[in-house]
């Protein structure tokens, strides 16, 4: 079987994953993802798409029929999924959340794939004031741009002509628990990081949280750098060599390395002065050619 996942880059897509892989090993399994979250790692397992047989970065909005010949089942996971973000880009939310998952589920079946799943939520019932537990027939009634985007595409997926193609829509609540890229703007999670830290600031316990599982698993960053140079110059020389190092979106290592070469010779005579003319004609038509091999190991606790 060969199995396409959208977002698996995200909150759910890296459980998912591992599931599916633990479940059956022979499963050719593809991610495609826009990358957006791909740093918020919350392990010290390596990345979760180790797991993965080809992971691809794309936009779900450019996916064709042609990109998905050859599979057998679509689990599509890819949205904007926080309430805020939807709210306030909503016209991108209604764009990526119902108009690509519509336009992807019309390309699976022109592509002949047998099983559409599409991630959905129970934030389409929107409100249950009489706490009454909601059933796939009742009404629905969504209040945020999220939530209406899910009603559109479920809709949109109830009325495509797909015959050969299960489409399978799965309301799911609210997402909770341990994930390789965990999200702490979740209603549950938020409330757990809370009630472990004792912090009086959702904030600082969500900084807690990352913090405390994150402080055993430092990052090691391994870089060699070689440069060729070809350079014409005046003696003495000294060369100054900077690297930046991003470690991450916020953080900047700067090294600066300052390699002395003692070029004091011309090629006249046995000692060079500032006297002495053949140095001072010479000098700057001196061509060296350095090679520098620089390893830098960095340790970051992230």
């Amino acid at each position: 079987m060969k199995v396409l996942m959208t977002g698996n880059l995200g909150y759910i897509g890296p459980v998912l994953v591992e599931h599916l892989r633990r479940s059956d090993p022979s499963v050719e399994l593809v991610g495609v993802d826009q990358a957006w979250f791909a740093h918020c790692l919350t392990t010290p397992q390596g990345l979760p798409e180790r797991l993965l047989d080809t992971q691809q970065f794309a936009d779900v909005r450019d996916l064709t029929a042609r990109d998905l010949q050859g599979f057998d089942a679509v689990v599509h996971l890819a949205a904007v999924s926080n309430d805020p973000m939807g709210k306030r880009f909503e016209n991108v939310t209604e764009a990526i959340n119902y108009g690509a998952s519509a336009q992807l589920a019309q390309a699976a079946a022109a592509a002949g794939v047998g099983h559409f799943v599409f991630a959905s939520s129970c934030s389409i019932y929107g409100f249950a004031a009489d706490g009454r537990p909601r059933r796939e027939g009742d009404e629905v009634a969504p209040l945020t741009a999220y939530a209406r985007s899910k009603v559109a595409t479920e809709a949109a997926l109830a009325e495509l002509d797909a015959p050969d193609m299960v489409i399978s829509c799965l309301r799911f609540a609210t997402a909770c628990g341990m994930s390789p890229r965990l999200r702490l703007d979740l209603v549950l999670n938020d409330f757990v990081a809370g009630a472990l830290h004792g912090a009086d600031d959702a904030g600082a316990a969500r900084a807690n949280v990352t913090e405390a599982f994150m402080d055993d698993a430092p990052v090691t960053l391994t870089l060699t750098l070689t440069l060729a140079l070809t350079l014409t110059l005046t003696l003495p020389l000294t060369l100054t060599l900077t690297l930046t190092l991003t470690l991450t979106q916020t953080q900047t290592q700067t090294l600066t390395l300052t390699l002395p070469l003692p070029l004091t010779r011309c090629c006249t005579c046995s000692s060079c002065s500032p006297a002495c003319s053949a140095a001072t004609s010479r000098s700057s038509l001196v061509r060296v050619r350095v090679r520098v091999r620089v390893r830098v190991r960095v340790r970051v606790r992230v």
